[in-house]
């Protein structure tokens, strides 16, 4: 990719190859998008997302900008992302980014704009979530495939969504603590706890 790309996909794209990515690519229409991985490696490198297609292609979070994810449409990821560091998702106001394949929140993940960020399949949690603005929301009710906080912290001027399964019993030697400025439930909201769980705000 060169110059300022946009992918305008009104049904499917595939790019087979697996492609380095240099500079903010833009997505918009209804499409979805697939094929090889995607890496980001380059300050400037961002998905900027204006449409409601899925995105399927596995994303390796190497260098990047700030946000790495922009999420201007509702819209979906059933890719595998990764990242070498922590990094930023952005969802516009009233838009939901939904997660609905596996994600490993293995370096800090932090959650900004108004939007909501939702987390529909499984999550394993082994560093902190900061949700500034907006909400983060767990909704896989899954007996295997949910919300697993294992380490970490969960804070932010935001609110945290317990919509699903919320699962703190691998969890060792410590409490889980869900800080965010505002606690809500919706759904099916289901707390599995082996120690403790303190839910911080009134």
């Amino acid at each position: 990719f060169s110059g300022t790309p946009t992918l305008d996909i009104s049904g499917s794209l595939a790019i087979t190859p697996a492609t380095t990515l240099d500079i903010a690519l833009t997505i918009q229409d209804g499409g979805d998008l697939s094929g090889g991985a995607i890496t980001f490696n380059n300050s400037s490198a961002k998905l900027v997302q204006l449409g409601t297609g899925d995105v399927f292609n596995d994303i390796l979070l190497a260098t990047f900008a700030t946000p790495a994810l922009d999420i201007d449409g509702t819209s979906s990821y059933s890719g595998t992302l990764s990242s070498s560091t922590a990094y930023q998702v952005d969802v516009a106001n009233t838009k939901t980014f939904t997660m609905s394949s596996a994600l490993d929140i293995s370096n800090n993940l932090t959650k900004v704009g108004a939007g909501t960020l939702e987390f529909s399949d499984n999550v394993l949690q082994n560093a902190n979530l900061t949700v500034t603005a907006g909400t983060v929301t767990t909704t896989s009710t899954n007996a295997v495939n949910h919300y697993n906080y294992n380490s970490g912290t969960i804070t932010g001027a935001g609110t945290f969504n317990v919509g699903g399964i919320f699962d703190c019993s691998g969890v060792t030697g410590t409490s889980c603590t869900i800080g965010t400025t505002a606690v809500t439930f919706s759904g099916t909201p289901t707390l599995d706890i082996s120690g403790s769980l303190a839910i911080t705000p009134a």
